[in-house]
């Protein structure tokens, strides 16, 4: 059988924050630049390179992916051990 290597939490949450923070980039480059339509657009009139808006956008997807990849590595390094 098959012994599996565990995942390093401070290594996935690296990488989820660079995915994040790529995505930021994207979406600020699509909606912003290009003036792209965006479901935020839909209930509130509020134009996308807003600063306090990217501000919150920055720190929900750098923050929040670092997170959700902290919590996989623990819940699968966790799985792999019972």
């Amino acid at each position: 059988m098959a012994k599996y290597q565990q995942l390093s939490p401070q290594g996935l949450a690296i990488a989820g924050a660079v995915v994040g923070f790529i995505l930021w980039i994207a979406g600020l480059v699509w909606h912003g630049g290009m003036g792209m339509p965006t479901m935020m657009g839909v209930p509130f009139a509020v134009p996308y390179l807003m600063p306090m808006l990217q501000a919150e956008l920055f720190v929900s997807f750098v923050i929040g992916l670092a997170v959700l990849g902290w919590i996989t590595a623990a819940v699968y390094n966790w799985a792999i051990r019972t």
